[in-house]
């Protein structure tokens, strides 16, 4: 008896001309997630199936207009017409509810990051930021003057963390280290859980104020507040003294300049025996477009590859020791003192 036919691998191959339209046409699917997600069309249908004119009274939008939006949520699979215009939620749209950081993903991205990459060929024009052109101002300056914007991108940040928090933790020696300064470290995941791992160390949490105003409980629910400090402030003024010094996803998002000031400071503040660990992509093909998210929405900065990051290294007073290979696509890059 011949071997039954997978439907997925005999489908035809999709034409370059079809694989092409899709990519030109994805903007609308994005938006469509982005509009479910601001109407709270999840949260809805948390508990019972409703019709379109229930929806569109709760959600406050035209009831026909919204229907055609339903429709397109349902041939994705967040939604599902149970009856004619009643519609229920599926587990996929059960992750835009309230407290899922895919709600906060999915519009900060459509309201940050959208308008950013609508720069984008200015950014490839001038090799200048396509946030600052669409805001007027840098991304940290705007989630400063906005906090339920900088909530969500804390939040996202957050969930981002939990991969690569656990491939730190179980790709590095923390023994003979006492104190951790998290760079940059948001509302603690990634400290968290390597005090939580390293049951011997002490952490102190450094961001900017607004960040860490919200830390402290995160901290405490971590089970290591009593091990950890909070301490709010730039990095380009100074930072507090300590023996190993994280920044995850911090030197890629600015330029040689200001990623040697961040450096040269964690050199300053660093212990006798210390070190700082860079926890950044490096510069491959399979990062490609986290790089052109460091051009388009950041501050200048970019991807790096080994020889970069030495030189960038050496100019704050530092050599790469070694690059630590994760499961994620972040590897950890180990410098000391010249």
């Amino acid at each position: 008896m011949p071997e039954p036919t997978d439907p997925l691998l005999s489908r035809p191959e999709k034409s370059p001309e079809s694989v092409l339209s899709e990519m030109i046409g994805a903007y609308r699917i994005s938006q469509v997630v982005f509009a479910a997600a601001r109407l709270g069309i999840a949260d809805l249908l948390r508990d019972q199936a409703m019709n379109s004119e229930e929806l569109a009274q709760a959600a406050g939008a035209d009831p026909h207009a919204l229907h055609r939006l339903l429709v397109v949520l349902a041939s994705v699979g967040i939604v599902r017409e149970v009856a004619a215009t009643r519609f229920a939620l599926t587990p996929m749209g059960a992750l835009l509810q309230k407290g899922q950081h895919f709600r906060d993903s999915a519009i900060m991205t459509a309201e940050l990051f959208w308008p950013a990459y609508g720069e984008l060929l200015h950014a490839v024009r001038t090799g200048l930021s396509g946030f600052e052109r669409a805001f007027g101002m840098p991304i940290y300056d705007y989630l400063a003057e906005h906090p339920e914007a900088d909530a969500a991108y804390a939040a996202r940040m957050t969930a981002a963390t939990s991969t690569i928090a656990a491939a730190l933790t179980t790709s590095y020696d923390f023994s003979g280290l006492r104190t951790v300064v998290d760079v940059g470290g948001g509302r603690g995941a990634l400290l968290g859980a390597i005090l939580r791992a390293h049951s011997h160390l002490q952490g102190i949490l450094f961001d900017r104020p607004s960040v860490v105003a919200g830390a402290r409980d995160a901290l405490e629910a971590l089970r290591v507040g009593e091990r950890c400090e909070t301490v709010a402030g730039s990095f380009f003024d100074g930072l507090p003294g300590g023996d190993v010094y994280v920044l995850k996803w911090v030197i890629s998002e600015w330029d040689d300049d200001r990623a040697a000031v961040i450096l040269k400071n964690c050199r300053h503040g660093m212990a006798a025996g210390g070190r700082v660990l860079v926890v950044d992509p490096l510069d491959l093909p399979s990062n490609a477009l986290f790089n052109l998210a460091m051009l388009v929405t950041w501050n200048g900065g970019r991807v790096r590859s080994p020889a970069d990051l030495r030189t960038l290294f050496a100019t704050a007073g530092l050599r790469v020791e070694r690059i630590i290979s994760t499961d994620s696509q972040f590897s950890i890059i180990e410098g000391r003192p010249t």
